[in-house]
């Protein structure tokens, strides 16, 4: 059967292949080859030795290709791949092709690495002869050292000589590790010093020595030595970089006949250092959609071997058009794969393709499980985002970050990583390392404990090298080593934290670019419930790492062990260290359960935290940290103290008579009593919305409908308690007036109607319509997009109208009225007015200070609540946010302390009172409460007056009107 007697898809293609538009022809599906080698059905599956062809691969039983162990090729990133073989404890591998070398001062014998006596053929060169006696050369493992053959010398290591001891040093017993010297005292060997004790102890040669960061350095007792790291190999001019050479791949392969020009072509890789990824030369042509973005990718490992290339399935494929493609199971690895690689030009992405690769990425991880090389391949394009210039104007940079912990969450684990070699004092364990420019992701299911460390390498410009971030079994510091290589960055899981999940795993950032600061300081971060560090703190180090374990629940207040990282700083005298991590809601750093550690150097910062999140260490230049915690404190303590003091001052000029205000008698002690109890609702609901975060500081949400009811009663409560000051300031206004104009005598009952509806109605229509109106963008509680803030109060871009504005002009109208009752009062004389006015004047003045300064008050606290709003000095925001904070929360004990602790008459009133009270009920309790009902029924069935007299006070009709309305008390 020929493979054209298979039409279009009439009939089916049969088993293993696929129906090719173009051709009209069966072509094979991917995996499976045609009988007839011409890539057309009927198509099988491929013997062992066909496929299995590639460098270090073994056809096992002609069943399955596996990589050939015994020639140490291992198998990574689904490549078999040469790797270094395990050496003895006397070698080390620098280049998997030269296998393992014998370590500085060993020698090869045939069967292994054994100790080189150096003493025996280069006495005169190791140790010459001395002025006054021979140095005689002592041979140790892997090194020797120099003494003197005769008694009462000692061998001075600084000139190569043997010096005469002092007859006190014949007797003296150095020990280990030392000999006496001309002082009578005993003195270290070479490569040794004495510590606290005065005992003598190795130097560690490497906090000094093999400082380039391509080798590494190796402590021995009384020596060192300096090896390269992987990926270089020792030369006569130091350490030399082991490279990928340049290498073609032809395009007959029907794999790239999209992007190919011809089959006579050759993609190129050009030479690549050891443990970096290479692009192809090669780039699509100029009319193409991805014209200048190369064909591929192609790793180069540690040891100069190609590792499989990741390809472009073809030129003319956008990021946008992959935007619109439904993502399955089927096209998961080549959309992943189409990501990597049109994202491989940083420079050339603009915030549109960004956004778009975001969307694809968060398609992508929605499986249940990602394979490897899908879970390559986001990583890498994340990477690729990072470095792009758009990326800072990009808003939705935390959805980066979000999907790098859902790689970590689905990616498989394999017991056979790389990374599983360097996890010391641990059991086996699986695990997931992708190691890309600008970040690294490593995972483990290890419930003991799992951290990273990231190595020294050098600053190449192309970011992370494939084995700068390795795993390690136990806490580590910067600036330490691990087999050699300096630590530059670690972080540590503890196995109490690691136990709570399936799974943990660590991010490390390699600049902070995803982490953006909210520096523009706004009232919204002043409640946000926790702790941000100032704006002016500088990152230590741009590096950023993230911890964390999948679990169902946070992880919090860890209590035996806590999460440490550490980070290389230099000796900092006029700054202050902070640990902080990232709040994600705020879009700032907190400190919050995080601490300096006491075994921090000058070299390395190292801080635990009790929590899992993204990590940073930062410097304060100004040691300034704005608490909001504690600004929550002192508003709940200062609205405690406020409720108590409104509730006395409701409760004496509402029952302690004579300044109770029943009927129509005490205005003023009815519109105290109304501005008390606005005050009193709106610091119970500051109370009741600070709870949650009082009773744990990590709250970083409210409920949306208790949100939306605690902004509407603080809106309401605020504006009912500016208009109940107009309403006390238009009953002054009457009352010092009325005296001079008696035609504005106002009736009592239209008195109260109006001011009712003032104070009460008003604000309540205001808040309901301002509610109604916007049914399209929020105004009370959190903006529903964004929820970036715990603040339950109104849109930000709505205050202005609904709030600022409303309030300011009932507080300028009543300044107002009180400038002009001020010119009333000093410029009007007695002679003209009556008798009456000398003795009710400075009554009238005292009721103008006070009400005067309560509205003073609220004016300041309404002032620096706009100062606070606008300023955009860290020192100044909080100046102005404690100010505000503590003359709005203390309002109700400022108006106590100046209506009643200051006023005599409601002092002897209510002591008077008392008096009167404690010696009638005393002497006949029946009579008095007899004479109390009476005298309420009298006064309840004949409230005005019937005459020119009251019969009560004996007060003229002028005189009572005036009283009826007097100052809060003075009566």
């Amino acid at each position: 059967m020929k493979s054209s007697d298979f039409p279009v898809c009439d009939p089916d293609c049969p088993d293993n292949s696929i129906c090719d538009l173009d051709d009209q022809l069966c072509k094979c599906d991917f995996g499976f080859i045609s009988i007839h080698n011409n890539n057309t059905a009927p198509c099988r599956q491929p013997f062992c030795n066909e496929t299995c062809v590639g460098a270090g691969q073994t056809c096992l039983k002609n069943e399955s290709c596996v990589c050939d162990v015994d020639n140490s090729y291992e198998l990574q990133g689904g490549v078999c791949t040469l790797v270094c073989p395990v050496c003895d404890e006397n070698a080390i591998c620098y280049d998997p092709v030269e296998k393992c070398e014998c370590r500085p001062g060993y020698d090869f014998n045939g069967t292994g690495c054994v100790d080189i006596n150096e003493c025996e053929d280069e006495q005169p060169a190791k140790c010459p002869n001395g002025i006054q006696s021979a140095l005689d050369c002592v041979n140790t493992v892997g090194s020797y050292e120099c003494d003197c053959k005769t008694d009462g010398y000692y061998y001075d290591a600084t000139n190569d000589e043997c010096l005469e001891s002092l007859e006190t040093c014949v007797e003296l017993d150095c020990g280990e590790y030392s000999i006496c010297g001309p002082d009578g005292e005993c003195v270290c060997n070479r490569g040794y010093e004495k510590d606290g004790q005065g005992q003598c102890k190795d130097i560690d040669e490497c906090r000094d020595e093999c400082v380039d960061a391509t080798e590494l350095c190796r402590n021995s007792p009384g020596s060192f030595s300096c090896d390269c790291i992987d990926g270089y190999r020792r030369a006569d001019s130091g350490c030399e970089q082991i490279s990928c050479e340049n290498t073609t791949i032809s395009c007959e392969d029907d794999q790239f006949a999209s992007l190919c020009v011809s089959t006579d072509q050759v993609i190129e890789f050009p030479t690549t250092p050891a443990g970096y990824t290479a692009y192809t030369v090669n780039t699509c042509q100029e009319n193409t959609v991805n014209a200048g973005r190369p064909f591929g990718s192609r790793p180069c490992t540690l040891g100069g071997v190609w590792e499989t290339p990741t390809w472009l399935s073809e030129c003319d494929i956008s990021i946008m058009e992959i935007a619109t493609e439904d993502i399955t199971d089927e096209n998961r690895e080549e959309t992943s794969s189409n990501l990597e690689i049109l994202t491989s030009e940083p420079e050339e992405l603009n915030e549109e393709d960004i956004d778009a690769t975001t969307e694809v990425i968060v398609e992508v991880t929605s499986a249940e499980n990602l394979t490897t090389s899908v879970a390559d391949s986001v990583v890498t394009t994340i990477s690729n985002l990072m470095e792009s210039p758009s990326i800072e104007d990009y808003s939705d940079s935390s959805e980066l970050i979000v999907q790098l912990d859902t790689v970590a969450e689905k990616v498989e684990l394999s017991s056979n990583s790389s990374a599983t070699r360097s996890i010391r004092n641990t059991d086996m364990v699986s695990t997931y390392t992708s190691i890309s420019g600008d970040v690294g992701l490593l995972v483990s299911d290890n419930k003991t404990g799992f951290g990273v460390a990231v190595l020294r390498r050098p600053d190449t410009g192309e970011g992370f090298r494939s084995d700068q971030i390795v795993l390690i079994g136990e806490p580590i510091s910067a600036g330490s080593f691990i087999d050699g290589n300096r630590v530059q960055a670690s972080m540590f899981i503890p196995g109490e934290a690691a136990a709570k999940g399936s799974r943990s795993w660590i991010v490390v950032y390699r600049n902070s670019i995803l982490f953006r600061r909210n520096t523009n300081t706004s009232a919204s971060r002043v409640e946000s419930d926790t702790t941000v560090v100032s704006n002016e703190a500088e990152l230590a180090d741009n590096m950023i790492l993230s911890a964390n374990v999948l679990t169902e629940t946070s992880i919090t207040g860890l209590s035996r062990e806590n999460i440490t990282f550490s980070l290389p700083v230099l000796e900092i005298t006029d700054k202050t260290p902070v640990c902080a991590y990232w709040l994600e809601h705020v879009t700032d750093w907190s400190p919050d359960g995080c601490t300096v550690s006491d075994e921090s150097t000058n070299g390395s910062l190292i801080c635990t935290c009790n929590h899992l999140t993204n990590f940073a260490s930062l410097f304060d230049t100004t040691s300034v940290v704005t608490s909001i915690y504690a600004l929550d404190i002192i508003t709940s303590v200062g609205c405690s103290i406020s409720s108590v003091a409104l509730i006395a001052v409701i409760f004496i000029y509402t029952f302690c008579a004579p300044l109770s205000w029943r009927g129509e008698r005490y205005h003023a002690s009815f519109l105290l009593v109304s501005l008390s109890v606005s005050l009193l609702g709106m610091n119970i609901t500051l109370l009741v919305s600070q709870l949650p975060a009082l009773s744990d500081p990590a709250v970083t949400d409210v409920d949306s409908a208790s949100c939306i009811t605690i902004a509407m009663l603080l809106h309401l409560f605020m504006l009912s308690s500016c208009a109940w000051m107009n309403c006390d300031a238009v009953v002054l206004g009457i009352d010092v007036v009325k005296p001079f104009y008696s035609k504005n005598n106002v009736e009592s009952k239209r008195l109260l109607l109006w001011s009712i509806l003032w104070a009460v109605v008003m604000p309540l229509l205001f808040v309901g319509i301002s509610a109604a109106v916007n049914t399209d963008n929020y105004v009370y509680g959190h903006d529903p997009e964004t929820d970036n803030s715990v603040t339950c109060w109104m849109d930000p871009e709505k205050v202005l109208y609904l709030a600022i504005i409303p309030t300011a002009l009932m507080i300028f109208f009543n300044l107002a009225v009180y400038i002009v009752l001020t010119y009333y009062l000093c410029t009007t004389k007695e002679s003209e007015h009556g008798t009456y006015w000398k003795s009710t004047r400075q009554s009238q003045k005292r009721r103008l200070l006070t009400n005067f300064t309560i509205v003073f008050n609220l004016g300041v606290s309404l002032v620096f609540g706009f100062l606070m709003v606008a300023a955009r000095n860290e020192n100044t925001f909080i100046a102005f946010a404690y100010i505000l904070t503590i003359s709005t929360s203390l309002q109700g004990l400022f108006i106590l302390i100046i209506t009643v602790l200051r006023n005599d008459d409601v002092g002897n009133s209510i002591s008077g009172r008392f008096s009167s009270v404690t010696d009638r009920v005393a002497r006949d309790p029946s009579q008095y409460y007899a004479e109390t009902i009476r005298n309420a029924n009298s006064a309840y069935s004949n409230p005005t007056f019937t005459g020119p007299n009251n019969p009560y006070t004996g007060e003229t009709e002028d005189e009572h009107y005036y009283y009826s309305i007097d100052d809060w008390g003075d009566r």
